[in-house]
């Protein structure tokens, strides 16, 4: 067979990597741009996300709703991957998911919004608290911050 004929035999497959490629990097970026849409559309998350949505933070009537990724730090990879697992029928249990969507919440989502730890209408304890945290010595936001319906309601 010629070097020519050898080319065109791979030819579609290259075409169809390079569609792949192209709706894999739509769906990165698409995901990066924090959007809810990409999140929800797993029928396991409608619930958290509706349970969002009714909660302290999802249902302001003013300032900024955050979104699914401005708390929860998975990569574009991870949720790849949780679905990939999922379709295989090889995903954790409820509860070992829940645990891991608590352990993914970054402190820089709350602090993107919540700057001021240290304000003089605080009670004295929460300012120790807070200056602590600002040291490194005082765990995580979700240490002291993990009240039901703050975040999710049940």
């Amino acid at each position: 067979m010629a070097k020519g004929e050898d080319a065109l035999r791979w030819l579609p497959f290259t075409g169809l990597g390079l569609i792949l490629g192209a709706a894999v990097f739509s769906g990165v970026a698409y995901f990066q741009r924090s959007e809810e849409g990409l999140c929800t559309i797993c029928h396991e998350m409608r619930e958290p996300a509706g349970a969002f949505r009714s909660s302290v933070h999802g249902s302001q009537s003013e300032g900024i709703v955050p979104s699914c990724t401005d708390c929860h730090g998975y990569s574009a990879l991870e949720a790849g991957t949780n679905i990939l697992k999922h379709m295989a029928h090889r995903y954790s249990p409820q509860e070992e998911r829940k645990a891991r969507a608590i352990l993914s919440v970054r402190d820089e989502g709350c602090r993107r919004c919540h700057r001021e730890l240290l304000s003089p209408s605080m009670t004295p304890q929460a300012r120790v608290d807070h200056g602590l945290y600002l040291k490194g010595k005082g765990g995580k936001c979700l240490s002291c911050h993990a009240e039901e319906g703050l975040f999710h309601r049940r």
